[in-house]
């Protein structure tokens, strides 16, 4: 390459660098009912945003994609299980309002861990829970419609390190007793969403009658089952996203007269901010998109590069990318 070519590679490269983050400050938020008082930050003065504007989509959330796209295709085709949901829901339930432990900590209570991080997350220890003789268990007895008590107080004591863990314990006897009966409605969801025929909205709106699952959360439940149009506004999107002084404190307003509830009007506004980051992704994530342009901002933020490999081997009936004899 000649140096004249180089400095012209070298101007179009920066031009579209200038092109991205011109976009971020050409952004306006659209109006809103219930979060109008909620201070955002400008999307350009956010780093992450910054950084990731216009870049592909990292590697390591490329198999997290893949996994969703066959979920999305198995709902499509054949149907999501009752199996399937119990375990979604478990998984997000455990994440809500914990955040990571050295792993030291986890072990000691017994509970074998599949991934090697210092660190574990709680999504990934309840996820490795249902690996167990116990966590199976109680998938079997739930899948029924069945409330397994002992296999509940089994995971109380294995999950203990991360707290909460009564809380926990209702919402899987909840699971137990109301979510088998959803997987027809769940698939078809997942499915129309797929191609694209179906509003994220109507997720967030069947997601209200499900225990400790708000507009906030509903999209990571829905990744675990293939659908992907709803980002996960949590902890570390609204750091990224709000001051301090006034994070989440408008999520739950809600009225009888308006469809969207506060945390449904920041998830759309999360959504509009995500889709201006115009992250490059193969064609088949893009029903996909906002959950992995979600994943790749949390990783960004972090510095960290999470698979969700414990979760996409319990989510297919795996361990440690084999199919388990005794399947989960």
């Amino acid at each position: 390459m000649t140096q004249k070519s180089r400095l012209g590679a070298l101007s179009s490269v920066a031009k579209s660098a200038a092109d991205r983050i011109g976009a971020l400050r050409a952004h306006r938020d659209a109006p809103t009912q219930k979060i109008g008082d909620w201070q955002w930050k400008p999307l350009a003065e956010i780093p992450e945003a910054q950084r990731m504007a216009g870049e592909p989509l990292p590697a390591h959330i490329h198999p997290f994609g893949d996994f969703m796209v066959d979920q999305a295709e198995r709902a499509d085709k054949q149907g999501l299980t009752p199996r399937d949901i119990l375990k979604a829901y478990g998984i997000t339930a455990s994440s809500i309002q914990r955040g990571a432990l050295n792993r030291a900590k986890v072990e000691a209570t017994g509970l074998p861990l599949s991934s090697s991080d210092e660190k574990i997350r709680p999504e990934g220890a309840f996820a490795d829970w249902l690996q167990t003789p116990m966590g199976k268990r109680y998938l079997d007895a739930a899948s029924r419609g069945v409330v397994d008590a002992d296999a509940i107080t089994d995971m109380q004591a294995k999950f203990r390190p991360f707290d909460m863990v009564d809380k926990l314990g209702e919402q899987l006897a909840w699971s137990a007793s109301n979510l088998p009966s959803s997987s027809n409605v769940i698939s078809d969801l997942v499915a129309r969403a797929y191609h694209g025929k179906s509003d994220p909205q109507e997720w967030r709106e069947l997601m209200r009658g499900v225990s400790g699952i708000g507009p906030a959360k509903s999209g990571f439940m829905s990744s675990m089952l293939g659908r992907g149009d709803n980002p996960t506004f949590d902890a570390r999107q609204l750091k990224m996203h709000t001051p301090d002084d006034t994070r989440s404190k408008y999520m739950t307003r809600s009225s009888q007269k308006l469809p969207m509830t506060g945390g449904d009007e920041a998830v759309e506004r999360l959504a509009a901010r995500q889709r201006v980051l115009d992250l490059q992704m193969p064609s088949r994530f893009d029903p996909m998109y906002q959950h992995l342009a979600h994943h790749g901002m949390w990783d960004e933020a972090s510095g960290t590069k999470t698979t969700h490999q414990d979760i996409i081997d319990t989510m297919r009936y795996r361990v440690g990318g084999r199919v388990n004899a005794g399947d989960v």
